[in-house]
């Protein structure tokens, strides 16, 4: 009767380790990620593949930025992340560079509803760390902070992928210098800070990247047309975090 008992105090254990442990995967398996936001988590099984949904809207244009290399030896594992659309169609594969790099893609959301992402080993053969970001190239982006010409702003990223994201009303004609501090070692790679411009219809117009080991960058545009552009910050090769200044100023009137 003891040995009886203690069989069935056992199999209890392992029914409620296991249903415990498949709510937390059920769970994990529906996180939501919003424009702006950057998730940093992990697999734990070679085939795991992390859900995350992903509420768009028609029109949204976007950028898809993932960094999860898992070692610097052949066969170079690494994270990928598939986007399906909300009636479950392959939109589109980010795949992290390996051995300390990152990698990032730009779409046109086409419908609206609710679309999923995948994370997984690329080739579903390693289990490790990565940083997930989205971010929007038209109106500012999420969450933008507003720049005006004659401003410099000083700050920095938390996450490798993150993209901070800035808002300038520009008129068609302006003559501009944009410039950027944000060398973020001086090792290689040499990872530094970059800065993407897009038009207001969400064109990516240039992009201004900062030097390594102390020094800066600066670029020169002509506004051909008017409204809100967009300026992304982020690591180069969405590798690295860290601090950075952007300027913005006018060489007319």
């Amino acid at each position: 009767m003891k040995t009886s008992s203690t069989n069935r105090a056992l199999n209890f254990c392992f029914l409620l380790a296991f249903g415990l442990a498949f709510w937390a995967s059920a769970v994990r398996a529906q996180t939501p990620i919003t424009c702006g936001q950057t998730i940093a988590s992990n697999t734990v099984a070679n085939s795991e593949n992390d859900q995350y949904t992903f509420a768009g809207t028609a029109g949204q244009e976007l950028v898809f930025a993932l960094y999860g290399p898992l070692n610097c030896n052949p066969p170079y594992q690494t994270m990928s992340a598939d986007i399906y659309s909300p009636s479950g169609h392959l939109l589109a594969t980010v795949t992290s560079g390996n051995c300390n790099t990152g990698a990032a893609i730009s779409m046109t959301l086409t419908n609206s509803g609710t679309f999923t992402i995948l994370v997984h080993a690329a080739a579903y053969n390693d289990s490790g760390s990565y940083q997930l970001s989205i971010q929007s190239v038209i109106d500012g982006g999420c969450d933008p902070t507003p720049i005006a010409c004659g401003q410099t702003i000083a700050t920095n990223t938390s996450f490798v992928t993150q993209m901070n994201a800035y808002s300038y009303a520009g008129t068609a004609g302006q003559e501009l210098v944009i410039a950027l501090y944000g060398p973020l070692n001086c090792n290689p790679p040499y990872q530094t800070m970059s800065a993407d411009i897009y038009s207001p219809s969400g064109q990516y117009l240039t992009t201004v990247t900062s030097g390594n080991c102390n020094t800066g960058a600066a670029i020169s545009m002509t506004l051909t047309n008017s409204g809100t552009f967009t300026i992304l910050v982020h690591a180069a090769a969405y590798n690295d975090s860290g601090s950075y200044q952007l300027s913005i100023q006018s060489v007319i009137d």
